[in-house]
């Protein structure tokens, strides 16, 4: 064999060698992460599994409980709403076909990154009679729709209605980086939950945890703290709670931080 011909012959070697290891590291290479799924109805692409807020507002996440609390005129319907950044509105379309028509009442979420549960009452409705129903949630950034599922209304009287009472009470201890919010709710006998929405902006943005406010009757003076504020900036807050039966929003108040 002649020296230009073992040359080529080694050239080609060395190239066979060098794209074969590229593909070798190519395929054990980690995959990137994309958006997260979240098992949802309708995602949108708006936070991860942790909570962690987009950069921009974008449309709700919606989740369906198929199984609705029914009687002979009635359905307890319910799911979660994340708002991802947008003041969102819920509410449930439902009928007796596919095509649906009618609609409950738009109820306000807020808006936060927070999933928050969506109930909702179905009156008037004919007993012993299926009947197909969905979630729809929107804002600023569009409008979803969820999965549509299917209940039929059985013989029993329906329940007694009783949603929450709330009222937001002025801020108190504000200083440069802080205040307490606070409020009245009466659970009227029912399991209810509370939390406040607060931001630099009348649509709010932020929220605190959801806290368990009982199932009595009286009326309960609640607080949360809020904290790592801006200094000399104005911030808005209201109280929200919800039972089985749905969606309660306090008035919009505000105050300033310390200077």
């Amino acid at each position: 064999m002649n020296s230009n011909n073992g040359f080529w012959i080694g050239l080609v070697i060395l190239i066979i060698l060098v794209v074969g290891g590229y593909f070798i590291f190519a395929s054990q290479a980690p995959a990137t992460s994309g958006d997260v799924t979240q098992g949802t109805d309708v995602t949108g692409d708006t936070t991860d599994t942790s909570g962690t807020p987009a950069a921009t507002p974008s449309k709700p996440t919606l989740t369906t409980n198929p199984t609705p609390i029914v009687s002979n005129s009635t359905a307890l319907v319910n799911g979660a709403v994340t708002p991802n950044g947008s003041q969102t509105t819920y509410w449930y379309e439902y009928g007796k076909t596919s095509a649906l028509g009618g609609s409950t009442a738009p109820q306000t979420t807020g808006s936060g990154y927070l999933s928050i549960a969506a109930p909702a009452y179905i009156k008037g409705l004919s007993p012993s009679t299926t009947y197909y129903f969905r979630l729809v949630g929107s804002n600023a950034a569009g409008t979803v729709s969820g999965q549509v599922y299917t209940f039929t209304t059985d013989t029993t009287p329906p329940p007694v209605v009783a949603t929450p009472a709330v009222s937001s009470a002025e801020a108190t201890n504000v200083t440069r980086t802080g205040a307490t919010v606070g409020g009245l709710v009466t659970a009227n006998g029912v399991p209810t939950s509370y939390w406040f929405e607060y931001g630099t902006k009348a649509d709010l943005g932020s929220t605190t945890p959801l806290t368990v406010a009982g199932s009595g009757t009286g009326v309960q003076n609640v607080t949360a703290p809020l904290t790592n504020l801006k200094p000399a900036t104005k911030y808005f807050y209201r109280l929200n709670a919800e039972n089985k039966f749905g969606t309660v929003n306090g008035s919009i108040l505000s105050f300033t931080t310390a200077k």
